[in-house]
């Protein structure tokens, strides 16, 4: 599977994506981050998002909607959201997934909830301006480490 959806720590959902992702992934990806993100909203209020794209591709048409479909769903759940891209060599990928983070955020308002970053620790720094828990921001400079 292309994708991973964790939750190791307080508030914080880990994604991670890699290569081709198809709508029926995409799809299967919903429902579990769903649950994960339920999970988080229901114990400990808004979310954290760390999302590994580092070695994603660009999305086909219909996946792109569907995820930004999925983007804005979770809009009022998500405090913040980090999308990790540094290394990505796929100028085309981090240049669809910026403009799907604008799109979302437009739904706000554009209160700034989803950045893209190339540098893993500007990822990480965002993040922790939000949270105070420390086990939530070891695992967050654990996340950046890589």
């Amino acid at each position: 599977m292309p994708f991973n959806v964790g939750h190791r720590a307080g508030r914080i959902i880990e994604v991670t994506i890699e290569g081709q992702v198809s709508l029926s992934e995409v799809r299967l990806f919903h429902t579990l981050l769903q649950a994960v993100l339920g999970r988080i909203t229901e114990e400990h209020g808004l979310a954290v998002s760390w999302a590994d794209l580092r070695r994603a591709d660009a999305f086909p048409p219909d996946v792109a909607a569907q995820i930004l479909a999925l983007l804005i769903q979770d809009n009022p759940r998500l405090e913040r959201c980090a999308y990790i891209v540094g290394g990505n060599e796929n100028v085309a990928f981090v240049a669809q997934l910026e403009q799907l983070v604008v799109e979302a955020a437009s739904t706000r308002g554009w209160h700034p909830t989803r950045q893209t970053f190339r540098d893993p620790l500007a990822g990480a720094a965002w993040l922790k301006e939000t949270l105070s828990e420390p086990l939530e921001r070891a695992r967050i400079d654990a996340l950046a480490a890589g």
